[in-house]
């Protein structure tokens, strides 16, 4: 399973531009996509932004993943 994380940057949202078409685009069995919404894109604070990517990627890594060799 791939997964892709779509960031917004300044003065933008994740329902702003072409985000969600990208991602029901390219969305199948194979491949997740989630758009990481940061808060006050108008007054970005790196501390806010890092602290939202941190968790959103962090929830992502703790899918268990099971691995098999032959």
């Amino acid at each position: 399973m791939r997964q892709i994380f779509v960031l917004h940057g300044y003065s933008a949202s994740i329902d702003d531009h072409w985000f969600q078409d990208l991602k029901h685009q390219i969305e199948d069995e194979h491949t997740t996509v989630t758009l990481i919404p940061f808060p006050d894109s108008e007054h970005p604070d790196v501390d806010a932004w890092q602290k939202v990517l941190d968790q959103q990627i962090l929830r992502w890594m703790r899918i268990p993943i099971l691995l098999r060799t032959v």
